[in-house]
């Protein structure tokens, strides 16, 4: 048997289309990650395999990201549905069809969530900002990545973020 195994980022999250996002390096046995070395805010280029990386501290959000989607995918596609077929199998009445049911719908929670934890992986304006700033990104590039899209709500939360960054700034005198 041939097992691969070596290093790649897993855990994309904290995405800013087009400028930036947090993927963590894992140590991998077939393309499974295992173990979370360190994770980078990866500025996107022009290719697909055009990227420079920044190391910053190991990101929580990245790695149960990682096992998360892994998780969706290997549990609620293969595990959960042959284990509730094997289980309905030998179990007869309302019990196994219940059973039966759920072998039917976990693949397709699992791939729902797998979907939606690229959504929820989104980073909110407060982390663009904290990332922009690590990433020398000026925040007029930000603004008009976030001006499409920002509520009212938003607006006013980054609004006030900016202002006490500029309150503790250092006083000229």
């Amino acid at each position: 048997m041939i097992a691969f195994h070596g290093t790649s980022l897993y855990g994309k999250v904290d995405r800013v289309k087009g400028l930036f996002h947090v993927a963590t390096l894992f140590f991998h046995v077939d393309w499974i990650p295992i173990i979370p070395r360190k994770s980078y805010l990866i500025l996107e280029g022009g290719g697909k395999r055009s990227y420079t990386a920044i190391p910053i501290r190991l990101s929580a959000k990245s790695v149960l990201f990682a096992w998360g989607r892994l998780l969706a995918l290997v549990g609620g596609c293969f595990v959960l549905p042959v284990a509730c077929i094997i289980s309905a199998s030998e179990i007869r009445g309302a019990a196994g069809q219940s059973l039966a049911a759920t072998a039917l719908l976990s693949p397709l929670v699992a791939l729902a969530l797998f979907v939606l934890s690229y959504r929820f992986g989104q980073a909110s304006p407060e982390r663009a900002l904290e990332l922009a700033q690590l990433a020398g990104v000026e925040p007029e590039t930000l603004a008009r990545f976030f001006a499409e899209r920002m509520t009212a709500e938003d607006e006013d939360r980054l609004r006030n973020l900016a202002a006490e960054q500029v309150d503790s700034g250092p006083s000229s005198p």
